[in-house]
């Protein structure tokens, strides 16, 4: 749900994401929504939809190498094929990917122009 007026503050706080759009929206609004875009720039709403999505997918890669890594070396730390250290070597590199996969798409192109306000700036990249 999408709206910047005091009669869709219900909407927001019911929908599934709810964005509150517009400098001049009411404050109800802005703190019911899950997103909150105080510019008056529409074209970021997309842009924002995108790079949520994208997010969606590193969380998953994330979680299915950190499932991958428990499934493969468990069975190895049990018999004692790889030994407690290597286990912990091997969980180590894991982490350092998954925290490299976040910083990397933290380097992407910024969705944002440069005519957008400082404050909705904060906003789209917390």
């Amino acid at each position: 749900m999408i709206g910047d007026g005091i009669n869709v503050t219900p909407a927001l706080a019911e929908a599934t994401v709810g964005i509150a759009t517009g400098a001049t929206g009411s404050v109800a609004a802005i703190e019911s929504a899950h997103v909150a875009f105080t510019g008056r720039d529409q074209r970021l709403i997309p842009a924002a939809i995108r790079h949520a999505r994208h997010g969606r997918l590193i969380r998953a890669a994330n979680i299915v190498l950190a499932l991958l890594i428990a499934v493969i070396h468990f069975p190895r730390a049990l018999s004692r094929v790889l030994g407690f250290g290597g286990v912990v070597l091997v969980q180590e590199v894991a982490e350092a990917i998954v925290i490299l996969n976040g910083v990397l798409a933290a380097r992407r192109p910024a969705i944002l122009s440069a005519s957008v306000t400082p404050a909705v700036r904060t906003l789209a990249s917390a």
